[in-house]
Parts: C-alpha cells; structure tokens; sequence
C-alpha cells in the first residue's frame, strides 16, 4: 500500500517505553507502545496502542500525545498470542467390571 510507504517512518516501535497523555489529558502516565497503527489516509500520522503501567489500555494514541521515556528501557515486542488449543474433552470414567455371571 504505497498510502503507508509515503508516510514518515512511526516515531515509536513496539515495545517502547513512554510516557503518554491517557485521553488527551493533562498528565503525562508511564506506558508501553503494543501496537503502531499505519495512517490510512495520506498526510496524517501512525498512531500508536498503548498499555499504561496502571493496566490501563488506550488506543489509537496521535504521537503529540506521547513522549519517549529514557529513564525505561525499550522491551522487545512480545510474540502474538496463539489461539489456545481446545481443551480436551473429560475423559469418561470407565463402566465398572460387571460380576461374573453364574450358571444355574
């Protein structure tokens, strides 16, 4: 999509440590980068999903909002969660032996 390759590289990666106005607020929060969403129209900016140290998601963040914070280390992006298999089914008890039959 040559909308996305026209647009600056994101200012942040996943991973990143930051600090970010939570709902364009006042007050800047601690947080990581979970995900860098590519603009979809041309002339705008990434914007970036966000997990506040607090538990706290948030996404789509404009990077106005966000600054880096060097007093953290950047983590490296962690793997995608794969779907979790099924689980088995119980297992069935198994029928108690029957008695021995006797001959009349």
């Amino acid at each position: 999509d040559d909308r996305a390759e026209a647009a600056a590289p994101p200012a942040f990666q996943e991973g990143d440590a930051v600090e970010a106005k939570f709902q364009n607020g006042t007050r800047w929060y601690p947080a990581r980068v979970t995900a860098v969403r590519a603009p979809k129209t041309r002339g705008r900016d990434f914007t970036f999903d966000l997990l506040y140290d607090d538990g706290e998601p948030e996404e789509r963040v404009r990077p106005d909002m966000m600054r880096a914070d060097a007093s953290r280390p950047a983590q490296p992006p962690r793997p995608k969660r794969a779907a979790k298999p099924a689980a088995p089914a119980p297992k069935r008890p198994k029928p108690a032996a029957a008695a021995p039959r006797r001959r009349v």
